[in-house]
């Protein structure tokens, strides 16, 4: 529709064929964090003490942002048409810090918005999703990204909230394929956000030229 910044369609589009063109590879990574997350909950069942259950939380919040950093530079690179490797997880090690600030000040801000009567919390958790990506495509600080995601989704909220339907039924529905699915339907959602981040940024782009 005219005025829109991303077109859902288009992103799923170009995330499947995307995932279809390196199937193994994106499955591999898929395992890769499923696997660290059955870790963590099975060693996290053997364990009685509370302590020792709030150390592995940390513990696994600290490896699970390497590996979702990892990742979105992996998107990004697909969308940049740059070969995806798996070396890209420790290349974007250097914007780690930045991601976990990020990621913290985030939650407490959806945190916030669910305590004031859930609505605000999806509308913030929806405006200020960007910013791993502004933090590891542009070199921005947290705060930076934060910001910067507002602007860029400004206007573009329930629309995102549609895309974000869409990937929980694409999901839904992968889990219903026993659950093999899920191999194929979590990267697409990975690439189509990277890809929707993408027209965000460049829509934005092309709105501050045009009121200079």
């Amino acid at each position: 529709m005219p005025g829109r910044k991303f077109e859902i369609k288009e992103a799923v589009s170009f995330a499947w064929k995307s995932v279809w063109g390196n199937v193994w590879f994106w499955i591999s990574l898929v395992l890769i964090s499923a696997i660290v997350s059955w870790l963590n909950d099975s060693i996290s069942r053997t364990l009685y003490s509370e302590p020792a259950k709030a150390s592995l939380d940390v513990i696994y919040f600290f490896i699970s942002a390497f590996i979702s950093l990892g990742i979105t530079k992996i998107s990004l690179n697909l969308i940049d048409k740059k070969r995806s490797e798996y070396s890209d997880f420790l290349t974007s090690a250097k914007t780690y810090f930045n991601y976990i600030f990020a990621t913290i000040i985030y939650t407490l801000i959806v945190m916030v918005g669910v305590i004031l009567l859930i609505a605000p919390g999806i509308i913030w958790a929806l405006q200020y999703s960007m910013y791993p990506y502004l933090i590891i495509e542009k070199g921005y600080g947290p705060i930076e990204a934060l910001r910067k995601s507002l602007e860029i989704t400004r206007g573009e909220r329930v629309h995102l909230l549609v895309l974000c339907l869409c990937f929980l039924g694409i999901i839904i529905l992968g889990a219903l394929a026993l659950f093999v699915g899920l191999l194929i339907a979590v990267p697409i959602t990975w690439i189509a956000m990277a890809f929707v981040y993408k027209k965000l940024m460049s829509k934005s782009h092309v709105k501050a030229k045009d009121s200079k």
